[in-house]
């Protein structure tokens, strides 16, 4: 089976135990839940590929190219990322140990699930980047060096590193993106965390009802507060949140706020259906042309995975730095 191409494709759930697949294309490919027990996945293209729940024990992973993908809770005992680049791999609640790491590059993701890993082999020096150092801070600092000298790094090297990525003011990112307050009603409220998490991670400072309402304050007032004190107001548009009074409230309060300061541009939609254009129909039809009348980011696909969220952030963080070549 070596060098197929799946990509795209739909395997959830599949066995590939003991397979060779070496040198395939599983880009984009959705493989939740897959067994790839002993197989054999080296030299493959996993770029934006699924592999949440998959099981990857003794999977031999080397030479992968892996940008964008989603390791949640994958189990990776055993597995051999010799020569591999993960970049921006998503690993949240991922199992390992017994590694092997040799000439592996790590860059833009949380080290944390390599550094609580036994690491078993490693030979030639791997290349750690700062954005992932950045990551890990929240880790023990021994444990950070002492992983960071065991994949090649010298002692010196490794303890400066942490050292200048510590001394950085972990504000001044947040400086150069215009705060958010995210309106959604309840149902989106998932999509709206993950959402939170992705911006937070670009410097994006944001106010989520879930995270900033306080117990005995009105929610009127924390509504209108919130939209008038933050620079921009993105509004999740989908028919789960769109009707709900809450939303349409704070869509009115931005707007008023906008025309009190002179026709200024604060709120920010995003879709995640079409329901925003087909079948919206509020009382107030002046509120919903207005915001028709702007240009709708779409985040249809991007509700399906925090990888397809990730790909899909780009032109709205456009729209949020303070100083941007084009607007929304």
């Amino acid at each position: 089976m070596t060098g197929c191409s799946f990509v795209g494709s739909d395997l959830s759930g599949s066995k590939f135990v003991h397979a060779d697949l070496s040198d395939s294309n599983f880009a984009r490919a959705i493989l939740t839940g897959c067994n790839f027990a002993h197989a054999s996945l080296a030299w493959c293209n996993l770029n934006l590929a699924d592999f949440s729940d998959a099981k990857l024990t003794h999977a031999d992973l080397g030479k992968a190219e892996i940008f964008l993908a989603d390791f949640s809770h994958t189990l990776l005992t055993g597995a051999s990322f010799h020569g591999a680049r993960l970049i921006s791999v998503l690993l949240t609640g991922a199992r390992a140990a017994y590694l092997t790491l040799d000439e592996t590059s790590l860059a833009d993701l949380d080290l944390s699930v390599f550094v609580n890993a036994r690491i078993t082999k490693h030979e030639e020096p791997s290349d750690i980047d700062w954005r992932a150092i950045a990551q890990s801070l929240r880790l023990p600092r021994d444990r950070l060096k002492r992983f960071l000298v065991t994949v090649g790094m010298p002692e010196s090297i490794a303890e400066c590193l942490i050292e200048a990525t510590r001394a950085l003011d972990p504000m001044e990112l947040f400086t150069m993106m215009q705060s958010t307050f995210i309106s959604y009603g309840a149902p989106d409220e998932e999509f709206a965390i993950a959402l939170r998490d992705e911006l937070h991670k670009n410097g994006v400072a944001t106010f989520l009802f879930r995270d900033n309402a306080v117990p005995g304050q009105k929610l009127h007032r924390m509504m209108r507060e919130g939209v008038n004190n933050f620079d921009r107001v993105i509004l999740i548009c989908s028919e789960a949140s769109l009707d709900r009074a809450g939303v349409l409230n704070e869509i009115e309060e931005t707007l008023q706020r906008e025309a009190r300061d002179g026709g200024a541009s604060y709120l920010v939609p995003i879709r995640l259906d079409d329901y925003v254009f087909t079948g919206w129909n509020p009382p107030n039809k002046d509120a919903a042309q207005a915001v028709r009348d702007r240009v709708v980011g779409d985040f249809r696909s991007a509700k399906r995975s925090k990888r397809a969220l990730a790909s899909a952030i780009g032109p709205l963080l456009d729209a949020l730095k303070k100083k941007r070549r084009k607007a929304w």
